[in-house]
């Protein structure tokens, strides 16, 4: 599927000059040596294939999502679909079609509970001044914004949400160490101010302007990377970093306080983006979309992110959208990366990919001016040897040569994403 036919509705085609800022300019750095799993904890069994930004416009960034690739900072990635022992799939929810289950409802009324106090009305309760709850879905939003403190005077507590764009504060990083050493357990050497910043604050979005007809909407008032603060009696217990895109939300990571686990903080933080989706949809009619990121089939932890219906799964080879009801069968019975629509030149469902199942469904690249001798390659790109030391060396290692890594970015991107994005050294 080309991006044209994903998003009819958007020029693909920028009328700025190829040196203009908003144009997306990234530096190549291929692959990474094989290391070890976060998820499955083996070692020597995964690699990615990424590149810095140095500019991200957010709809590259977009189209990129939409062929499995995420950022961490400025930097871009996506696995190598070759060697992977747990296998991810990009995953998201259509909110225009989104119900809620017993669990976000629960979710909702913890938060409910710890607000109102005493004063606390169940929401299944029929009056003026709470909602059906057979009529959660047409009143989402409304819902959600139920117990912020603009809207509760009798509260006894009162919770503040405010979304900014992305930037790092000393109250924001004591609440991600906090959050990285109790619940991840990780080590304090790693959990530091210029770790936070590089990952969860630096960013090379461009930040793009709502159109003047749209204006400003919850505070926001253009694309690009944010953070959902969420304050309890002004005390900060949660931090939601997402990426506002031309036609979705990408959940990027979130944060709470361990002292308020109780709350399901992180459920109530994913319900919060989707009502902001459906907000700004209501201005933003193409933006319908929240991107959960990854989704591991045997991760246990990942489970959550199948609960948000309906939801879909990329198909690593065709990039197509897929029903997520329809891929279980099929990531059940292989352990390694499976395409969920059969290949277009075989016709069968392939069991393990590899760069030549997607280079048979791309269109020809021209690869005729390409010297790997030299480490060049002529034409609208031109890509030397300054790649960077750390790839040309593995490249050496490893018997790759720069033909080949080409190809790779070529196949990730697609001829569309590689035809606007321009690389620079």
């Amino acid at each position: 599927m080309s991006s044209s036919d994903e998003y009819p509705h958007f020029s693909l085609q920028s009328s700025k000059p190829q040196d203009s800022p908003s144009r997306t300019r990234i530096t190549l750095h291929g692959l990474t040596p094989t290391s070890h799993c976060g998820y499955c904890k083996k070692d020597e069994y995964s690699r990615v294939f990424g590149f810095v930004a140095k500019t991200l416009t957010t709809l590259d960034y977009q189209l990129l999502i939409d062929r499995g690739w995420r950022r961490s900072g400025v930097y871009i990635y996506r696995l190598d679909y070759s060697i992977c022992c747990c296998p991810y799939y990009t995953i998201r929810c259509d909110t225009s079609l989104f119900k809620m289950t017993k669990h976000h409802k629960k979710a909702i009324k913890s938060i409910g509970k710890m607000v109102m106090g005493p004063n606390y009305i169940p929401l299944s309760t029929k009056n003026s001044n709470s909602i059906d709850h057979d009529d959660f879905s047409s009143h989402f939003y409304d819902l959600i914004e139920k117990y912020d403190s603009e809207n509760c005077k009798d509260a006894e507590n009162q919770l503040r949400v405010v979304i900014e764009p992305a930037a790092y504060s000393d109250e924001k990083f004591n609440l991600y160490s906090k959050y990285q050493k109790i619940v991840h357990k990780e080590k304090e050497e790693k959990t530091t101010p210029g770790s936070f910043n590089q990952f969860l604050c630096r960013n090379s979005l461009t930040r793009d302007k709502f159109p003047d007809s749209v204006g400003t909407i919850n505070g926001i008032d253009s694309y690009g990377a944010h953070h959902m603060l969420y304050y309890l009696n002004n005390k900060l217990i949660a931090i939601g970093v997402i990426d506002i895109l031309p036609y979705s939300i990408s959940s990027v990571y979130f944060i709470y306080d361990p002292d308020y686990s109780k709350l399901s903080l992180g459920t109530y933080g994913a319900l919060r983006e989707i009502a902001l989706v459906r907000k700004l949809s209501q201005s933003l009619p193409d933006l319908k979309y929240y991107q959960l990121g990854y989704y591991i089939h045997s991760c246990v932890k990942m489970a959550y992110k199948g609960q948000f219906k309906p939801s879909e799964l990329l198909d690593p080879v065709q990039n197509k959208w897929v029903p997520f009801e329809d891929c279980v069968e099929l990531m059940n019975e292989a352990p390694y990366f499976t395409t969920f629509l059969p290949h277009p030149v075989t016709n069968k469902i392939l069991r393990r990919i590899n760069i030549d199942d997607e280079l048979q469904v791309c269109p020809s690249l021209d690869i005729s001016n390409i010297s790997p001798e030299e480490g060049e390659i002529i034409g609208k790109k031109e890509i030397y040897s300054t790649i960077g030391d750390f790839s040309v060396n593995f490249l050496r290692e490893n018997n790759y040569d720069i033909f080949e890594l080409v190809c790779m970015y070529y196949v990730s991107v697609g001829k569309d994403l590689y035809d606007r994005i321009d690389l620079v050294f």
